[in-house]
């Protein structure tokens, strides 16, 4: 802080952002943003002889949710990066931003509505399907109890959403014409790799790319652990890392994780590819004996 304006260093006291901003926040995991307070505890810094001007600046550290921070400038709420760039111009008041996990939703001043949703990691907007904004994550202030309910995109391209309630159990699959295509008691959380839907003896898995794959049995689906999945696809397997990215774009006959004896071949993966046989590290690196 520099003369009641606020700015962002790193711990090396180098100045990222010039002090501008009257007030500065960040974000938690999901909710409203917290305003930085300033305890008795906040240690001033004595700037230099060398440097600009010998004035006092405060620091201290706070938690920051991929790096942004909404801000305040003449009165209005934005956000920004750590370098100052702007994701949301400043014209919204403090409460209509918050935020859940990696997006950041602005509302509209009556707290019904949303105005804008926006992926933080790609920068992007992302339309709302209009029938999933009942499940949309606010966080009320005051007396009334804070919603459960949960509504983000879950495949890459933003066309295959979760929604529901986490505390009921009452979740579903839209596509992104609002249409319902799955629903059924799980709860996935952003980024922790594909979707598995079983409902009767019916057992569905969507990738993050949006590919659904129906009905998989044993002999398509391999998984040791949570961390690397084989599925078949039209051109035979293709391997998976756990946060459903693809490891290879290449394709393989057969995938194998554990040997004859069902023990496990980490950190390799055993896979047939055009006749020949190899081995796949976790790195992503192939191992064939005539290469």
């Amino acid at each position: 802080m520099q003369d009641s304006l606020w700015g962002i260093m790193n711990w090396d006291l180098d100045i990222l952002v010039l002090p501008q901003f009257e007030e500065i926040a960040a974000f938690k995991a999901y909710g409203k943003a917290q305003k930085l307070p300033l305890p008795p505890s906040v240690q001033p810094y004595k700037k230099q002889p060398d440097d600009i001007d010998g004035s006092f600046l405060r620091f201290f550290k706070w938690p920051v949710l991929n790096s942004f921070h909404p801000t305040q400038k003449e009165g209005k709420w934005g956000v920004i990066d750590f370098k100052g760039s702007i994701l949301i111009e400043f014209k919204y008041d403090f409460d209509q931003i918050q935020s859940f996990h990696k997006w950041i939703y602005v509302f509209s001043p009556d707290g019904k509505s949303l105005e804008i949703m926006v992926d933080s990691e790609s920068r992007k907007l992302i339309p709302v399907p209009q029938k999933l904004m009942p499940y949309v994550f606010r966080e009320f202030s005051g007396n009334e109890v804070p919603q459960r309910t949960y509504a983000f995109p879950f495949s890459y391209k933003n066309d295959i959403w979760l929604a529901g309630d986490a505390t009921t159990g009452n979740n579903y699959v839209y596509n992104d014409s609002g249409a319902i295509l799955f629903e059924n008691d799980f709860y996935k959380p952003p980024g922790t790799g594909p979707l598995q839907v079983t409902q009767g003896q019916h057992h569905t898995v969507i990738l993050r790319d949006g590919t659904i794959l129906s009905n998989p049995t044993t002999d398509t689906f391999r998984s040791p652990g949570h961390q690397y999945y084989a599925y078949k696809r039209e051109k035979g397997f293709q391997i998976y890392r756990g946060d459903a990215s693809l490891l290879l774009d290449d394709y393989f006959e057969e995938v194998f994780f554990h040997d004859e004896n069902g023990n496990s071949l980490a950190p390799l993966i055993h896979v047939l590819q055009n006749g020949r046989s190899g081995f796949i590290s976790f790195s992503g690196r192939k191992f064939f004996q005539d290469e």
